[in-house]
């Protein structure tokens, strides 16, 4: 068999032995992609008792204009297209005598115009399937589009539209020309407004501002009031029920006996503006227009509603302010839009409030690692500072933000520069996986027009979690290790101009940008790709494009196959006291170095650092400087002890973070095979192409390796039985593409094992006088020969562990294509044939085959 480094293994052990060696390191870079912590551990809160502050650091947004990150080439946001409002649409406008909103539908690829008592809606990809309602005689005041609650209606009615006007709320059927199979489908759909009202109801003199549904066809309104209305609706008429009410779920229920009319004369004048909730945990927030924050039980099922806590924006500002004691209250008010986050991406923070300033906000709704308790409270966590409040940033940074998104870690801001133009300002933390400390880069983009909207396209999780409801809950790992199956995210702007679409661009998009941009891998920009990212990590991005067999990806594949091999390193030997393996991006305050792998962390003073690779050769002598060097500058007499005091606070400021950054290193620690040598204090690493190629094959099997293939469905037989069967977590499809990803990792491997060349490279990390009191000029010679003896035996075992990954992406290859073969032939039909001992042979049989 052909191995990635060429030449024949010695003795080939025994076939179990392959696989069970091969297993252990697909474990091994399993539980490193899984050393990540929760997002309150990178903003440093131990307890919802003891909220913290950031952004006032270099390296909360580290500056990639910076040679040694080399990030000022990424983007973070790339313009897919502009489209412009149809033609129909801007003839309307002359027609307008009271009122015009604008909004976006993203479930199904639309946007809407509501002029008057007129309602437009359209498809923003293309400008086109233009479909209106016009039978309402007053103006409208909200629009919201829901999921219709299950067997109500039916099956040709896919959503709602929910439409209010000051006298009415009007609910009208959504259908499209073709089958609800998915957002690709309904993009090209004709969609159809139903002429007829499916219920019309008072609205008992309540002006509702905001409209918000739930996954179950649940209809939550805000009220102008500063009440939460639901809108119910069922079948048929019931006992004590009618078949459309408006539920007041924020009066008391002696509230009931008192007039609409006086209710509406007494409310406090306070009304809600926004609605969000959060489906991984049956909680409600709102927000209004003074600032208070609300939040609302929906239970365990989703079904209920019980209000929790309410906390006012003076109660917010004055919390922020004691945590940030040194900034201006004013960028903490007011309050203009908050965003649940859902139990993938935190499991202690809940929700996400943006201020005017573009300030973060972070708040809990009980008490740490008590993930499946229900909301008690709302306590603020966490104070985050928009760019531009570091002592060394530029003074550019968000001001009069008037729209805003917050999803998965990415914020957008829409910040109004004039009244005609707006700046988009996008923030992310995804070119920083790994890190102990929260770490985001941020651009901006001028926008032509006032935005009106921000929004994201809503798309499938790509989450395998287990199918117990016990196991522990975790948020979802860093993009780096899903990126290969996540889908491009995509955001839409929509202003009077227009519809802005934009996508979000994960490292692999990066990287391919580059590649094209550079007409190849040849290029500083690349490299500096390499030097953003630890070395395997970004093998690990190129053998996502190297492995693609896509016609429209033939040159780029070439182009990432060269990038592999050109900065993907050798074997490296370190020599010293150093026990953990450089990081990939330290602070931006701290002395940092470029090391063997990527970007490093922080290195003694006078260390001498020789990188592997052609593309990546460095040699620092001399004590590496900071990225901000004038900070850390001898101070002048003409500021004093005033200088000197900030250089002590910097210092300590530095020490700390040095021992925050080691605790960093945990993911490549774990992550690499080191080879201990108890004389010299010698490691050994493998190559970052093969940690790389193992990383790769690691992330495409960890939705099988750890979580269930089969689970236990419940049916009802024809006599009325209810029986278990036994069903396939995945389907045909979804083995093929495994199958697919699998095979093409195989043949790179193979395809690609004559061109790698077993370069030997030395880290040396320890200083000139070190190595001098530790080799003796007599005995360099054998050191040597030491050398290359430990560099030979790890390319020797670096053969041997690809050796032994090719034979376990054959044998999984095999097993799932019998699995496919059974998914195809109704595999619950088949396994229902088989008793519970019968099942248990045929699987380990089929594991083992």
């Amino acid at each position: 068999m052909a191995s990635f480094l060429g030449g024949p293994s010695m003795m080939p052990p025994s076939p179990v032995e392959v696989l069970e060696a091969a297993a252990q390191t697909v474990d091994r870079h399993l539980q490193a992609d899984a050393s990540y912590g929760d997002l309150t551990d990178q903003l440093n809160v131990p307890s919802h008792k003891q909220p913290s502050l950031s952004g006032l650091n270099d390296y909360d947004y580290p500056s990639t204009v910076d040679p040694r990150i080399g990030a000022d080439c990424l983007s973070e946001l790339s313009t897919v297209k502009k489209v412009p409002l149809p033609p129909e649409l801007v003839e309307q406008f002359g027609y307008m005598q009271c009122n015009c909103m604008m909004g976006l539908f993203p479930e199904i690829s639309r946007a809407w115009l509501s002029i008057d008592g007129d309602i437009f809606v359209w498809n923003y990809e293309d400008g086109g399937d233009l479909a209106y309602f016009d039978g309402l005689n007053e103006t409208i005041t909200s629009a919201g589009l829901v999921h219709p609650k299950h067997g109500v209606f039916q099956p040709h009615i896919q959503y709602l539209l929910c439409l209010t006007t000051p006298v009415d709320i009007v609910l009208l059927g959504v259908s499209f020309n073709r089958p609800h199979t998915g957002l690709d489908e309904l993009v090209h759909s004709e969609m159809h407004l139903l002429p007829t009202p499916l219920f019309t109801l008072p609205t008992d003199n309540t002006h509702i501002n905001s409209i918000m549904g739930t996954a179950l066809g649940r209809i939550f309104m805000a009220g102008k009031d500063g009440c939460l209305y639901e809108l119910t609706y069922q079948a048929e008429d019931g006992w004590f029920s009618r078949k459309c009410r408006k539920i007041n779920h924020s009066a008391s229920t002696l509230s009931f006996i008192v007039p609409s009319f006086l209710n509406f004369s007494f409310a406090e004048d306070d009304p809600l503006v926004q609605i969000t909730v959060d489906e991984s945990r049956h909680i409600l927030y709102t927000r209004s227009e003074k600032g208070t924050i609300q939040v609302f039980d929906l239970g365990e099922d989703g079904k209920g509603t019980s209000r929790v806590a309410a906390v006012s924006l003076q109660t917010t500002v004055q919390n922020a302010a004691l945590v940030a004691r040194n900034i201006d209250r004013s960028n903490f008010k007011p309050l203009v839009h908050i965003a649940a986050v859902s139990r993938t991406e935190s499991v202690n923070v809940h929700l996400v409030a943006v201020t005017h300033a573009g300030v973060r906000l972070y708040f809990t709704t009980n008490y740490f690692h008590h993930p499946r308790s229900r909301p008690s409270m709302l306590s603020l966590v966490h104070v985050r500072l928009p760019p531009g409040f570091s002592a060394s940033a530029s003074p550019q940074k968000p001001s009069n933000v008037h729209v805003a998104h917050y999803k998965r870690g990415t914020l957008l801001l829409a910040s109004s520069q004039t009244e005609d133009n707006d700046v988009l300002w996008a923030s992310s933390p995804d070119s920083f996986p790994f890190q102990n400390k929260l770490m985001e880069t941020h651009a901006t983009i001028p926008i032509d027009g006032r935005t009106w909207a921000l929004t994201e396209v809503p798309l499938p999780s790509v989450s395998q979690r287990p199918a117990d409801p016990n196991a522990p809950i975790r948020a979802d790992p860093p993009l780096v290790v899903t990126e290969h199956m996540e889908p491009v995210r995509r955001f839409i702007l929509l202003s009077a101009q227009g519809s802005h679409l934009m996508n979000k661009l994960r490292p692999v998009d990066q990287l391919r940008q580059l590649l094209i941009k550079n007409n190849g891998p040849d290029s500083e920009e690349v490299k500096d790709f390499f030097k953003l990212h630890l070395a395997s990590q970004a093998c690990a991005t190129c053998l996502i494009l190297a492995c693609s067999k896509l016609a429209a990806d033939k040159q780029v594949s070439e182009w990432a196959t060269r990038a592999f091999f050109l900065y993907g390193g050798e074997v490296q030997i370190n020599y010293g006291a150093p026990s953990i393996p450089p990081s990939t991006l330290g602070p931006a305050s701290l002395s940092t170095t470029i090391g063997p792998t990527g970007y490093s962390s922080p290195a003694p003073i006078s260390t001498t650092v020789m990188t592997p690779g052609p593309g990546l050769s460095s040699s620092f002598a001399t004590p590496a400087q900071a990225l901000h060097p004038s900070q850390m500058s001898t101070p002048n007499t003409a500021f004093g002890q005033q200088q000197q005091s900030l250089l002590q606070q910097q210092q300590q400021q530095q020490l700390l973070l040095q021992q925050q950054q080691q605790q960093s290193l945990l993911h490549q620690q774990q992550s690499q095979q080191q080879h201990q040598f108890p004389s010299f204090g010698q490691e050994v690493f493998y190559s970052p192409k093969h940690e790389g190629i193992c990383l790769y094959l690691s992330r495409l099997l960890r939705p099988l390796w750890e979580y269930k293939v089969v689970s236990d469905v419940p049916f009802q037989n024809r006599q009325g039985q209810k029986q278990i069967f036994l069903a396939s977590r995945l389907s045909g499809e979804e083995l093929s593409w495994f199958l697919q990803q699998l095979s093409e990792l195989r043949e790179f491997i193979t395809v690609n094992s004559q061109f790698a060349s077993p370069l030997v490279t030395e880290s040396l990390t320890a200083t000139p006088l070190q190595r001098t009191s530790r080799l003796d000029v007599s005995t360099q010679l054998d050191e040597q020969t030491r050398r290359r003896q430990l560099v030979e035996a790890q390319i020797k075992h670096e053969k041997q562990s690809m050796q032994y990954n090719e034979e376990l992406i054959q044998r999984i290859c095999e097993n799932l294509g019998l699995w496919k073969v059974l998914c195809d032939h109704q595999f619950h039909i088949l396994a229902s044939g088989l008793s519970q001992v019968g099942i248990a042979i045929w699987m380990m049989k089929l594991l083992t085959r």
